[in-house]
């Protein structure tokens, strides 16, 4: 029964969270346009000039900064509103009339809860790789994971296994 619990409350909070999480990305997204628009100085010196700039730079980076603060803050305040309207409030009278333990009710809550926290986590992490995101530092980093392992086995075979 847990199970059908979360698929409900994934249901519901999913209408709030998925679209936060789908904004939070293409703004980061529209900063790396502005950002790589900018340094194209040809392109923009003939519509605006560097006011123009300055001005598409400073929104679309507040509006990201915005909508990352945003994706936790959400997950907290929809964690708390529906723990509290769901479970305390006039909606307890029909949960708890479920054939569910209390415990079940407050698992499902809370395993929600996790998850989009988590979510947020991950969604803004990747929005910021998404930022400063180069070619060349995948095969940097190829690089050093080999001259890891390699410095690795020659310290471990050098001490004897």
């Amino acid at each position: 029964m847990l199970r059908k619990l979360l698929k409900q409350e994934f249901r519901a909070t999913a209408r709030v969270m998925l679209p936060l999480y789908l904004v939070t990305f293409v703004l980061a997204l529209a900063v790396r346009l502005v950002l790589l628009l900018s340094q194209n100085q040809v392109l923009l010196d003939s519509v605006g000039g560097r006011t123009l700039r300055a001005i598409l730079l400073g929104v679309s980076v507040t509006a990201f900064v915005v909508a990352t603060i945003a994706t936790f803050l959400a997950a907290l305040i929809q964690a708390v509103l529906r723990f509290r309207s769901n479970l305390l409030g006039d909606e307890g009278y029909v949960m708890f009339t479920l054939p569910v333990s209390t415990h079940q009710l407050v698992w499902a809550k809370l395993i929600t809860s996790v998850v989009w926290f988590l979510g947020a986590a991950v969604i803004d992490v990747l929005a910021l790789l998404a930022l400063v995101v180069k070619l060349g530092m995948f095969q940097e980093f190829g690089r050093f994971v080999i001259e890891v392992k390699e410095q690795l086995t020659a310290y471990l075979v050098g001490n004897g296994i």
